[in-house]
């Protein structure tokens, strides 16, 4: 299976990236992907796991911690 995460930023601050100076908007964006990064480790942290072993037949596979999720981050600057 796979899963679309999509965190967008409201619109009022993709207009102050539009007109604000380059040192402004580059912090903006930065304070933006810090927090992009801690909310996908939290959601990595409580949904990506695995399941070992027999399920069904009264049996229940066991859920272990998986190595993370694969995929990549992706910024638009210009819609």
């Amino acid at each position: 299976a796979g899963y679309d995460i999509g965190i967008t930023l409201p619109k009022s601050l993709s207009v102050l990236l539009t007109f604000a100076p380059d040192e402004v908007a580059g912090r903006v964006e930065e304070l933006y992907a810090q927090a992009a990064d801690r909310v996908l480790g939290w959601t990595e942290e409580r949904t990506s796991y695995v399941k070992r072993g027999k399920h069904g037949a009264g049996h229940t596979a066991r859920q272990e911690r998986s190595s993370g999720f694969s995929g990549w981050v992706m910024t638009h600057r210009a819609a």
